[in-house]
């Protein structure tokens, strides 16, 4: 396996060589890219003769130009070396690295050093967008993991390793010398961390590293503990970090203090101390691993994954930026200091370390996490616009995928659709049993880019997708596959201008999203390797395809026989199946319409089957012009169904949009006569007395009408329907077997 390891620093980051050394030790090849230039980390690296790609850019958000030269050279650098894995730490280097790697085949990592950057609102909601972009997160803190996860970050492909600490080399056994900083009676506590400047983005006017907080408890408490010394150890991260550390010195003059620059072996110091204090506004696990690895009890604030590092045996934990805290817990460690028993305290944080945060068992962890990435055959995907939820780990909605039915069988599958968003699916089934499920986020084109970026990250590595049109996620996925030369497959099951017709998109909308999506749909279908169309001719002369093209219903199987039905029955029984979600399905008027024929004295009832959150208004708009001649079912049970269709005389579908409707077919396949609009694939169902313009209440009360005068006439048709339809789901059974051939063929 070739790894290619991003990091924005050159001096810093020494905690790569482990990890670099657990991944030649498994023989991957490894390079590492940082910034051009000498460092601590280059010298390092250049030692163990490890290859180096140098990055023309210092990270600075001052030099923009030489960032996106860097993007574009790192990119082609991926693109011209193909490496397995591009693995980055810190923010910044997977900012530069998840833009490189898009539209590469190279699966990406990223282990996430510090969660500083998670703790501000704004940046957050970038991170759940800009995440996705990661096939994996490695959280170098059980904290960090729980921040990933409350933005969204999928938890399968997230798990929390630390960086660790190399407890070989601080260890208090070691023959290491003694900086002379007091006397063995003087209690001495030391603070090991750069100096960062005060940030605008998070706490605002205090360094995160707490310098403040730790400078105010200490005056207290050397002032009743003469007998005491505090070491800070580190210089400014920066210029400004530095002008930071100067002005602290100067304004405190802090008694009993030593200020120590970056030294080259910090081991000698913390063998000088008796405790070490981590007062973070934010940290991973920060200095608090080292200083317990040589030995030394902890100090630690409350601050992210600090408290992880000790346990009640090891350390104390006080409330961030609450001085009177920490000067409790430096009491209490004193107090243990002049009874003796503090070193004992000490060991057990040795063993700790030892037992828990040694970095060369978290390496090998994290080289099964890179190795983890490459060893799993990746799942075909289907994109639907439907409205789902995740049961047991897979998609449940109200229309099963029915053209794709047995696709499960044959390879892994996972199956992307619209969350819920309050939909109630009690009565849902599994869309594609067999097969994984990943609700998409989407609320509207305020999700767009989310949704994308959660999109990309699933087709970027599969082996082919098959999108439903229309729909917004499915047309955003569609696009995204052919950006990323995968492999496609569509399923045409309507026509988005008509879906989209008004009132379901209005005004200056819709007289963008119309012209808009039709455009899509074409683009897709017509560079499909693969084009399914659940009608005859009706679609596919709408959005042509130049690859190979199947055309004929989905349901390959009818669940309901066909039955003899009385004429003599003074009521005409109407029945529709249709989802309440949004007013195309035409609910509302057929209600009109029954309204007027009942008006010219015609005994007529409506049945509907169908839940949705448009439910409460049609019914109360049934019960004003029905009254007890109007039933709503909700969702229905297959049996129940079966039930509805023997008790009704007639079946209207009075959608404004529609595919080739499965609840047509399965009333014609009852035998029942059925009405429906002139839309998507309707005309190749019925006759064309039997049709009527969408939206057309007039049009639709004389078409019930005249099936209300001639029970002879609703008997003919019904047997009509019913051959028909059978004639429908034997040619389905045909033309699904040779789509599924299809879909191997290209490789989908």
């Amino acid at each position: 396996m070739k790894i290619l390891i991003v990091l924005k620093t050159n001096v810093g980051g020494m905690w790569l060589m482990p990890q670099i050394a657990a991944m030649q030790a498994r023989h991957h090849e490894v390079v590492v890219a940082i910034p051009q230039g000498l460092g601590r980390l280059r010298s390092a690296l250049d030692a163990h003769s490890i290859a180096v790609h140098p990055i023309e850019w210092d990270f600075s958000p001052r030099s923009s130009l030489a960032g996106l030269n860097a993007l574009w050279s790192l990119h082609n650098f991926i693109r011209r070396e193909t490496p397995d894995v591009v693995f980055y730490h810190l923010i910044l280097s997977a900012l530069l690295a998840r833009l490189a790697a898009i539209g590469t085949p190279s699966r990406t990592v990223h282990m996430v050093a510090g969660p500083l950057y998670l703790e501000s609102r704004v940046l957050a909601t970038i991170e759940s967008i800009a995440s996705r972009l990661d096939d994996a997160i490695i959280a170098g803190s059980e904290y960090t993991e729980r921040k990933y996860a409350a933005i969204g970050y999928p938890a399968s492909r997230l798990r929390a390793i630390p960086y660790g600490v190399d407890t070989q080399k601080f260890d208090p056994a070691r023959d290491l010398s003694q900086e002379s900083i007091a006397d063995p009676d003087t209690f001495v506590c030391i603070m090991v961390a750069y100096f960062y400047a005060p940030k605008q983005s998070v706490f605002r006017g205090q360094g995160i590293k707490g310098h403040e907080t730790m400078i105010e408890a200490w005056q207290q408490f050397h002032a009743k503990n003469p007998r005491s010394r505090i070491v800070f150890v580190g210089s400014g991260f920066d210029d400004t970090g530095e002008q930071y550390r100067q002005r602290l010195m100067n304004d405190h003059q802090l008694p009993g203090a030593t200020w120590i620059s970056t030294v080259s072996d910090v081991r000698t110091y913390y063998n000088s101390a008796d405790v070490s204090v981590s007062p973070s506004l934010s940290e991973n696990h920060g200095a608090a691993l080292e200083a317990s690895s040589m030995g030394l009890p902890v100090i630690v604030s409350d601050a992210g994954a600090l408290p992880e590092a000790i346990t009640d045996l090891t350390g104390w934990v006080f409330k961030a930026g609450d001085a009177g805290d920490l000067l409790d817990k430096l009491n209490q460690a004193h107090e243990e200091f002049k009874t003796g028993r503090l070193e004992e305290r000490g060991h057990r944080a040795r063993e700790l370390m030892v037992r828990k945060f040694d970095n060369q068992i978290l390496s090998n962890e994290v080289v099964d996490v890179l190795e983890g990435t490459l060893s799993s055959q990746p799942p075909l995907l289907v994109v639907v616009e439907q409205r789902c939820e995740v049961r047991d780990s897979t998609l449940y909605g109200f229309s099963s995928l029915g053209a794709l039915s047995g696709l499960s069988q044959q390879r892994p599958v996972k199956v992307l659709a619209r969350a819920a968003a309050g939909t109630d699916l009690t009565a849902s089934r599994p869309l594609l049993p067999g097969s994984a499920g990943v609700v998409v986020p989407w609320r509207g084109i305020s999700d767009v880019l989310r949704s994308a970026m959660h999109l990309y990250s699933h087709i970027r590595h599969a082996p082919g997708v098959v999108v439903y049109t229309p729909g917004s996620i499915s047309t955003i996925a569609g696009l995204i596959t052919l950006a990323t030369r995968t492999p496609l497959a569509v399923v045409v099951a309507g026509d988005p201008v008509e879906s989209l017709a008004e009132p379901v998109t209005q005004g200056l909308v819709g007289r963008i999203q119309r012209p808009t999506m039709r455009a899509a749909t074409r683009l897709l279908t017509s560079r499909a390797h693969v084009a399914r169309y659940v009608t005859r001719r009706v679609l596919q002369d709408r959005y042509p395809t130049r690859g190979e093209e199947f055309g004929a219903f989905s349901v390959r199987r009818l669940n309901y026989s066909a039955t003899a039905r009385a004429t003599d029955n003074p009521t005409m029984n109407i029945l529709t199946v249709a989802s309440l979600e949004k007013p195309y399905k035409g609910v509302r008027e057929l209600i009109d319409a029954i309204a007027a024929v009942r008006a010219r004295g015609v005994r007529v009832t409506l049945t509907v089957a169908g839940d949705g959150q448009l439910r409460p208004a049609l019914q109360e708009h049934a019960n004003g012009l029905l009254g007890d001649s109007g039933r709503f079912l909700g969702h229905v049970s297959s049996d129940r169904l079966a039930v509805e269709y023997q008790r009704a005389d007639l079946f209207v579908l009075n959608s404004w949009a529609e595919g080739l409707p499965r609840a047509l077919v399965e009333a014609m396949g009852s035998g029942l006569p059925c009405i429906a609009t002139k839309v998507g694939g309707n005309e190749e169902l019925l006759e064309l007395r039997c049709l009527v313009p969408p939206k057309d209440t007039s049009a639709l009360a004389d078409s019930i009408l005249a099936m209300a005068e001639s029970p002879e006439q609703r008997m003919v048709t019904g047997k009509r329907n019913a051959e028909h339809a059978r004639t429908l789901v034997a040619e389905a059974n045909t033309v699904h077997e040779d789509f599924m051939y299809a879909l191997s063929e290209f490789g989908i």
